[in-house]
């Protein structure tokens, strides 16, 4: 894996209990878990949080131990660490080793979705870029990671990664822009000792930053922890079926009803377990398969299909696309292609992380 960064490697190592940029890790083995349904980790960075206190989030790449899962780009807490056990010292390399393009975010800088001029204030937002990796699927590019914040007085920073075809859409503020406390990356860089870091963060931040301090991080502005609906799902994996598809919103976006050219209709939601289901009845006349050939990643069970370890930090375009293969393979229709994780920019998980 290959990654850039203006910050000294020296300011990037942690406290001894937390992750260590360049290694990898393996989610800790329970009982109640199936080697499947453990992940492995792979840490390519580790920032503080803008906000004074808030502590530290390691970056980097997370993938379910199945054959067919891929790399999601993922940030953990402090709060997560005891579930990872160090595995590798030397992060993986790739054939690609070359640096990002010139027209790629910069480490150390911040951006903003501003500049097209068709939006108000409250509705842009900040990217704060802290590092720059190669993701580990050859031919997928780079990820910027940092924090994301929208320009709203109440709204806190979140961890957040952007891929190059983001990358158009953020502009980047002058120098003079950004706040002094990350101005230079090493000033809020986490303490080499396993004693809490000293910083003078909370003496040199802006006003912005020191009413953040009082914000609760567990009350996220509205569209920030979950950037998509199911019925958002539902109508993504309509237009993904093609001609001849639909989709019906539910109450409260919370499912959405498919119909196509069949008697009956698909229903996307999620159930009392916390399982992306897809929900149908099978008619004679429709024709199904009895033993339908499902995706790798799609389960059957008694009112349908659902999505196996399905997390909404796959993103909306991988979600959808495993949606509709999954209908093609119950009508009989199923494709040859396979769905794909497109990781696109969004919010970054923490404390959930372990369902990515």
């Amino acid at each position: 894996m290959t990654t850039t960064s203006t910050i000294p490697a020296a300011d990037t190592v942690p406290a001894v209990d937390f992750f260590t940029p360049g290694a990898s890790y393996l989610q800790c083995q329970d009982l109640f878990k199936a080697p499947e349904q453990t992940a492995n980790f792979q840490c390519v960075h580790v920032a503080r949080h803008p906000r004074p206190g808030a502590g530290l989030y390691a970056f980097g790449f997370r993938r379910i131990n199945h054959p067919d899962a891929g790399w999601v780009s993922v940030a953990l807490t402090v709060a997560d660490f005891p579930d990872w056990t160090a595995t590798t010292t030397t992060a993986t390399a790739t054939d690609d080793a070359v640096a990002p393009a010139a027209d790629f975010l910069i480490p150390g800088t911040d951006y903003t979705n501003s500049q097209d001029g068709s939006k108000a204030p409250v509705e842009t937002a900040v990217f704060r870029c802290v590092h720059v990796a190669r993701h580990p699927r050859p031919g997928a590019g780079w990820r910027a990671f940092g924090f994301h914040r929208p320009n709203r007085p109440d709204a806190d920073w979140k961890p957040f990664a952007v891929t190059e075809s983001d990358f158009p859409r953020w502009t980047a503020l002058p120098a003079t822009a950004m706040p002094a406390t990350t101005a230079t990356p090493a000033a809020t860089a986490p303490a080499t000792s396993t004693a809490p870091a000293t910083s003078t963060a909370a003496d040199t931040s802006t006003a912005a930053d020191a009413a953040l301090a009082v914000i609760d991080p567990d009350c996220p502005a509205p569209g920030e922890e979950y950037p998509f609906s199911i019925s958002d799902l539902a109508h993504a994996t309509a237009r993904l079926l093609g001609d001849g598809w639909s989709a019906e919103s539910g109450p409260w976006g919370t499912s959405g009803t498919l119909s196509g050219p069949y008697t009956t209709s698909f229903e996307c939601a999620v159930d009392y377990e916390g399982d992306l289901v897809i929900r149908y009845k099978s008619y004679p006349d429709d024709g199904f398969p009895d033993e339908p050939d499902l995706p790798d990643d799609v389960r059957d069970y008694k009112d349908g299909v659902y999505l196996y370890l399905a997390c909404a930090t796959d993103g909306l375009d991988y979600l959808a696309q495993l949606s509709a293969a999954a209908i093609r393979a119950v009508t009989g229709q199923r494709d040859t292609g396979t769905a794909t994780a497109t990781d696109t920019g969004r919010h970054l998980p923490h404390g959930e992380a372990e369902e990515a």
